[in-house]
């Protein structure tokens, strides 16, 4: 509102200005994909049209981080609206597509989705893990493999190679080339060390100019 008879000599002044929030009917969420044994439960996901703040699973997974098998889980995921909007109280919420129940709508402006799938597959195979240890020049990652499990070491934790060296691959030894493998079965804790190499005849006084590679 403005007052056009505002004092000190202003010749207007505004008092207050509303801000006008439009509802929301809809939430896409995306990426949680279909719950399979042994695999990976996302811990995220997306969404085109509003914040995803939380992804939960039940009932409890493997070691804390895998589906386990013949489970029907059911995936809850927190989202928010998009800015300067709210969520209508018959929004409706898909999950990669199929759609979710709605849980609730609550006082922060959350709302929360849930989505039941088929009952898992059986777990062929062993349910121990072992840990595997990636150690790389920019530090150490660890990896939970299931015993028995082909492991195949995971090469995007590389980050950039100094100059002048590559990235050959793991091996079971530090500084060691002909120790380098592809995968590796898992059976007990293992640590793997990234190999690099010096570029044979690179020269270090023009980055551009590597010979032999």
């Amino acid at each position: 509102r403005i007052d056009f008879k505002a004092e000190n000599g202003a010749k207007n002044k505004i008092d207050y200005i509303r801000a006008l929030t439009t509802e929301q009917s809809g939430a896409a969420i995306e990426g949680l994909g279909t719950p399979k044994a042994k695999a990976l439960a996302p811990k995220t996901a997306t969404s085109s049209n509003a914040k995803v703040e939380s992804v939960t699973w039940s009932p409890s997974l493997l070691h804390g981080e895998y589906f386990d098998g013949k489970k029907e889980y059911t995936a809850k995921v927190k989202v928010s609206p998009a800015s300067g909007k709210k969520f209508s109280k018959a929004v409706v919420g898909t999950i990669d597509g199929k759609e979710a129940q709605l849980v609730s709508i609550n006082s922060d402006g959350t709302a929360e989705f849930s989505y039941t799938y088929d009952t898992t597959d059986e777990i062929v195979g062993s349910t121990d893990v072992v840990n595997i240890t990636l150690v790389t020049a920019e530090g150490e990652v660890t990896r939970k493999v299931f015993v028995g499990d082909t492991y195949v070491p995971d090469e995007s934790i590389i980050g950039e190679v100094e100059t002048g060296y590559r990235f050959l691959g793991y091996g079971t030894t530090p500084n060691e080339p002909d120790t380098v493998v592809d995968e590796i079965v898992a059976s007990e804790d293992t640590t793997l060390y990234a190999i690099y190499e010096l570029i044979t005849g690179y020269d270090f006084s023009n980055r551009y100019h590597q010979n032999d590679v």
